[in-house]
């Protein structure tokens, strides 16, 4: 028995330290080594808020259409708001009209507190909200502006954030079904059944099916995604066929889908509809 008595307590010890350290195995923020207002190109600005006495920030890029679609911007795991840059530009120089708010998350970038689940949402929206008092729009009119454009992780938050600001189009770049799903192909199971941040993605999706007016949803997703597996973002298309538009790349990798992605929207009238 002694030997079964020790693996059961070996396990009980790795659940215990799986569920007590599980931020850090899933969120992996970073800081920025310079301001980062310094950082963004002319015309774009810091958008400044708080989030119960915690500061956070937002970066707003705006296009040349004043009352034109704004892209909230939802990076994966281990990128910050600035990382996309670099992809906004090559956008805009393509589709001038184009608008981007780049979401921090807490405890990424320069913003304080902690990543988590709500807290990730909550400060999506409060972003949201400071960026719609900043242009002085009615939530009416800026609501049918509302789009999201989310990668990796990112897609858990900026489909909840879909489903509360109403976007009227999402794209969802590598996005993983539900969390619970991924961390069992990175832990197996049952210890993936130990994650507090469920989020789900496949209900989400479901959700914005059910409204009268649903709005338009692409999936991208590369063959070679070691990080989230291709059959997750096929499976969330698969589901919703004739309503979800589903396109993969041969060969390509879970950060490499990126570029092949401008490429493909650049040209689409659709993406500032």
């Amino acid at each position: 028995m002694a030997p079964v008595v020790s693996l059961l307590v070996g396990v009980a010890v790795l659940a215990a330290l799986v569920y007590a350290f599980q931020d850090a195995l899933i969120y992996h923020p970073r800081r920025y080594s310079a301001e980062p207002a310094r950082m963004l190109p002319p015309g774009a600005e810091a958008l400044f808020f708080e989030d119960g006495g915690s500061k956070q920030e937002a970066y707003w890029l705006p296009g040349s259409a004043g009352d034109g679609p704004v892209y909230f911007v939802f990076g994966g795991n281990a990128t910050v708001a600035l990382d996309w840059l670099d992809w906004v530009a090559g956008m805009q120089r393509r589709r001038p009209g184009l608008s981007f708010l780049l979401v921090e998350y807490p405890g990424y970038g320069a913003n304080a507190g902690k990543p988590s689940r709500r807290a990730m949402l909550r400060t999506a929206l409060l972003a949201r909200e400071r960026l719609r008092a900043h242009l002085g729009a009615p939530e009416a009119s800026f609501q049918g502006r509302t789009r999201v454009l989310a990668h990796s992780i990112g897609t858990g938050v900026g489909l909840e954030f879909a489903v509360e600001a109403g976007a009227r189009a999402l794209v969802l770049v590598s996005p993983f079904t539900t969390l619970v799903e991924e961390a069992r192909t990175a832990v197996g199971w049952p210890l993936c059944l130990l994650v507090r941040d469920r989020w789900d993605n496949r209900a989400r999706l479901r959700d914005l099916s059910e409204r009268a007016e649903r709005p338009e949803v692409r999936i991208f997703h590369g063959t070679a995604d070691d990080v989230i597996p291709v059959r997750m973002g096929r499976g969330l298309a698969a589901a919703h066929p004739g309503w979800v538009r589903y396109e993969e790349w041969s060969g390509v990798g879970h950060n490499d889908v990126l570029d092949p992605l401008l490429e493909r929207l650049a040209g689409e009238a659709a993406l500032g509809s």
